[in-house]
């Protein structure tokens, strides 16, 4: 690739790059069972905060 076409390996360079870098972040993919607790726990807390009356002043008209 990199003779063929010194563009497109100048970016496969950087992307293996950006892929090292999430790797030391210590990025790791969740287990889809815990995901779901998740969005479960988030969509519970949504509809907790839904039903809390708004500390804002509604607006006029709208």
């Amino acid at each position: 690739m990199k003779n063929k076409s010194p563009e497109a390996y100048k970016h496969f360079e950087l992307m293996q790059d950006f892929y090292r870098q999430i790797d030391n972040l210590g990025y790791e993919e969740l287990p889809e069972d815990l995901y779901a607790r998740w969005l479960d726990y988030i969509e519970k807390e949504k509809a907790k905060s839904e039903k809390l009356p708004s500390i804002f002043i509604p607006k006029k008209g709208g």
